[in-house]
């Protein structure tokens, strides 16, 4: 029975440490990203999304996985600086075209930058029907 038990908690922690290994390092912000709160014009009225970045200063690269629901097919999406309300300047491109997930190599500062204060910045999203942006949410620490 103890070495049933003992085989148990070893597999466990594999198990564990294995979920631990597969998640990118680096500092996880996210944005749920909505329509209503594009600027200067409205996005989508029913489309929504989720993105999560993890910031790693250690690799100095910026991860990310996108989800959205009902905007068509997107063309980009960046990390800009801005506070809500606002528009700004592009600090993170996530891919030439749009990628659901990806990396891109980035500056240590604008990785600090951005892990420091997220509340600064906003992701937008773009496709055809919504050049100046479909989805768009300010960013937040945690995934």
């Amino acid at each position: 029975m103890r070495r049933g038990l003992v085989v148990v908690a070893v597999l466990a922690a594999c198990l564990s440490a294995g979920a631990l290994a597969a998640t990118p390092p680096g500092v996880p912000v996210h944005a749920d990203l909505k329509g209503s709160v594009v600027v200067p014009t409205k996005g989508s009225r029913t489309g929504s999304g989720r993105i999560v970045i993890r910031l790693s200063g250690k690799t100095g690269k910026a991860c990310w996985a996108i989800t959205t629901r009902n905007i068509g097919k997107a063309l980009s999406a960046h990390v800009h600086r801005g506070l809500p309300g606002k528009t700004g300047r592009v600090v993170i491109p996530l891919g030439d075209t749009y990628l659901r997930q990806g990396c891109v190599s980035l500056s240590k500062n604008v990785i600090n930058a951005v892990a420091a204060a997220p509340g600064n910045y906003y992701v937008d999203l773009h496709t055809r029907t919504y050049l100046n942006g479909a989805l768009r949410g300010q960013l937040h620490r945690g995934p």
